[in-house]
């Protein structure tokens, strides 16, 4: 199986298609195999070579139950340790919700490996507490009975990869400080894309914080919250891609 070293913990990652290089980065909780599940991989991997990473926590990747464990800076390595493993310089980025915020983090800390970034569900000021610790604290039956409320599509091969999640590193995850990355990206040369939309728990973390950010475009989707802003693939992917063709070298 595909691994990277990354300051001694394991990354594991997969490679689909062929192309310029493209990582994806999910949220909180999430698989790579949701990339595949709503259709992300089908559509992208015949203009791509996608870079399909588990971050620390998730997958099959190493779950350290330590918040030190899960800085921003961490999560830069576990980015950089996966393209030093594969040879590649500079790629492009998509991430949504947590995988949004490491690909900031990629563009606060080391923004020479990145080409542009797509960026959905979150923005560049931090939020505390988060709004889902309360259920991931009560355990992995009221987290999928809190999700089951909501619209994404729960399988039964999607609940059986979530109770293989680690709840207590996930909560070590979330007890890691979430430093506001704005300072550092207002600077940033590198082109981005913030999506969201303007039902969003996260909207207050996009709007009016990131119009001034140079090279930097904003997409809100209307009557679009967090769950759906992953899941309404027809609606979100077509300025994705078009702002990746844009950008790509």
């Amino acid at each position: 199986m595909p691994y990277a070293d990354s300051n001694g913990y394991a990354i594991y990652y997969e490679i689909e298609g062929s192309g310029s290089p493209l990582l994806l980065h999910h949220g909180l909780t999430m698989s790579i195999d949701d990339w595949r599940d709503i259709g992300y991989v089908e559509q992208l991997k015949n203009h791509y070579r996608l870079i399909l990473m588990s971050p620390l926590e998730h997958g099959i990747s190493d779950k350290p139950h330590r918040s030190d464990a899960y800085t921003s800076r961490q999560r830069v390595s576990d980015i950089v340790s996966v393209l030093n493993e594969l040879g590649i310089d500079r790629t492009q980025i998509l991430g949504y919700s947590l995988g949004g915020r490491a690909a900031l983090e990629m563009l606060a800390y080391s923004p020479e490996r990145i080409i542009s970034a797509a960026i959905g569900g979150i923005g560049p000021v931090s939020k505390e507490p988060s709004p889902i610790k309360q259920f991931l604290k009560r355990g992995v039956d009221a987290w999928l009975e809190m999700v089951k409320k909501t619209s994404w599509p729960c399988t039964p091969e999607w609940e059986s990869r979530t109770r293989e999640n680690d709840f207590e590193a996930l909560l070590a995850l979330l007890n890691s400080p979430m430093e506001c990355l704005r300072p550092y990206i207002l600077s940033t040369d590198v082109p981005t894309l913030f999506y969201i939309g303007n039902n969003d728990f996260n909207y207050a973390l996009v709007e009016g914080y990131v119009e001034d950010i140079p090279y930097s475009e904003k997409f809100v989707f209307d009557g679009i919250d967090h769950i759906d802003g992953f899941l309404a693939i027809d609606m979100v992917l077509p300025p994705i891609t078009a702002f990746l063709e844009n950008t790509r070298l």
